[in-house]
C-alpha cells in the first residue's frame, strides 16, 4: 500500500486583482512595522531621540516640529511628545507655540504637560527673541 501525499496550496494564496495586491503589500507593511516595533523601542530606551524640524522658523532645536523622547527618571518614566507651530507671522513677526506632552506609566505628580510661546523679531536678515511666554500665545 502507498500512501499519497495531499497537495497542499500555499496558506495566504496571491491575490489576482490590482485592489488584492494592494492589500496585500499594505498588510505586508503593517506585519513588518509591528515585528520591527521591538527595535524600535530599544532605540528609544537607548536614550536617543526622533526629531523632525522646521525648515523656516529660528531655533528650530528648540521648536521641533515633532520630536519624540523617552522619560528616564527614578521617579518617572514614559515618553515624551513636543509639538509646534507658528501662529502669528508677518514680515517682521513671528510668534512659535511649543507644546511639551508626556505619556507616563510611572508618576508621582499629575498632568505635567505644558506650552510656551516665543516671539520674534526679524533684525535686517536675521530673528533676534522679543519674548518668552508660559501658556498659549495671545
Amino acid at each position: 500500500m502507498t500512501t499519497r501525499r495531499a497537495n497542499r496550496g500555499p496558506i495566504l494564496p496571491m491575490p489576482t486583482t490590482r485592489r488584492g495586491k494592494i492589500l496585500f503589500a499594505l498588510g505586508l507593511i503593517v506585519w513588518f512595522t509591528l515585528l520591527m516595533m521591538p527595535c524600535a523601542l530599544f532605540w528609544f530606551a537607548s536614550g536617543h531621540e526622533l526629531t523632525l524640524q522646521h525648515a523656516s522658523i529660528p531655533e528650530p532645536v528648540i521648536h521641533p516640529l515633532l520630536q519624540l523622547g523617552t522619560v528616564m527618571n527614578p521617579k518617572e518614566r514614559g515618553m515624551k511628545i513636543t509639538t509646534s507651530f507658528t501662529t502669528h507671522q508677518t514680515e517682521t513677526n513671528l510668534c512659535v507655540e511649543t507644546h511639551v506632552n508626556y505619556l507616563l506609566w510611572q508618576s508621582r505628580g499629575g498632568d505635567q504637560a505644558t506650552a510656551f510661546c516665543d516671539c520674534y523679531q526679524r533684525n535686517a536678515d536675521s530673528w533676534q527673541s522679543v519674548s518668552t511666554n508660559s501658556g498659549v500665545c495671545p
